[in-house]
């Protein structure tokens, strides 16, 4: 007889978000988030750190990027840019304007 699978979660969410930002100027240049295989699963916060950091853009340089681990109930929503307060090591959300019709990039035809 063959043990049954642990049913998994119906709804599979972040457990744990960290951003990675530049610290001169506190843009956020990456956001990381972590998704526990099974509920209850969770990642050392240096774990997390390190896995950011991999993920940032390589036109940053390394050295002048750190990591800010946001609350688990934090929702993302594209509707916002974030930022560090870097003196108050203090996550923002910026309500990003979307692009008008005449403000968007005109398409060109493949020649």
């Amino acid at each position: 007889m063959m043990a049954k699978a642990p049913a998994l979660p119906t709804e599979i969410a972040p457990t744990r978000t960290a951003f990675v930002y530049e610290t001169r100027t506190g843009k956020v240049v990456h956001i990381h988030q972590f998704v526990p295989a099974r509920p209850g699963g969770t990642i050392p916060e240096d774990e997390m750190e390190k896995a950011a950091l991999s993920f940032a853009p390589a036109t940053y340089d390394r050295r002048s990027l750190r990591v800010l681990h946001a609350d688990d109930k934090l929702d993302l929503s594209p509707e916002f840019r974030y930022r560090v307060d870097v003196r108050k090591r203090a996550l923002l959300a910026e309500r990003v304007e979307p692009l008008r019709p005449r403000d968007r990039p005109r398409r060109t035809k493949p020649a």
